[in-house]
């Protein structure tokens, strides 16, 4: 079977069992689209669950950012010590940005958002720290 098409099915697999508000939603999509559509999905999914968890530690999170920022950037990063999970869906978003134009100022602006996550806020007021 083609790897892409494997790595479509584990995301296809899981976010039919931790998504289903999406899942649903995707039953109307066209089978052409339906597959670049989960594969982005799921990579942005785990990707926001990894830095808005508390899975994994500041220091793997700041770790797990700039392998990402080097592969946004088309620069060499360490996926020896990435989870295999997410190794997967770089494949598949790589197939994207190759065969169909995904770029990359796109991704960049998720990355954006995790580093705002990474940061500590404190609560501007009683309400926030309920």
């Amino acid at each position: 079977m083609n790897p892409i098409h494997d790595i479509y099915y584990e995301s296809h697999r899981q976010l039919k069992q931790n998504s289903k508000s999406f899942y649903f939603a995707s039953i109307f999509l066209p089978p052409s689209i339906k597959e670049r559509i989960t594969l982005l999905y799921y990579f942005c999914r785990l990707t926001d669950d990894i830095f808005d968890e508390d899975t994994y530690s500041d220091a793997d999170k700041q770790y797990i950012w700039k392998q990402l920022y080097s592969w946004i950037h088309n620069k060499s990063y360490d996926s020896d010590h990435l989870p295999q999970d997410l190794k997967r869906t770089m494949l598949g978003v790589d197939y994207l940005r190759q065969n169909y134009g995904l770029c990359s100022e796109h991704l960049q602006l998720l990355l954006v958002g995790y580093a705002k996550d990474m940061q500590p806020r404190q609560p501007r007021n009683f309400e926030e720290t309920l």
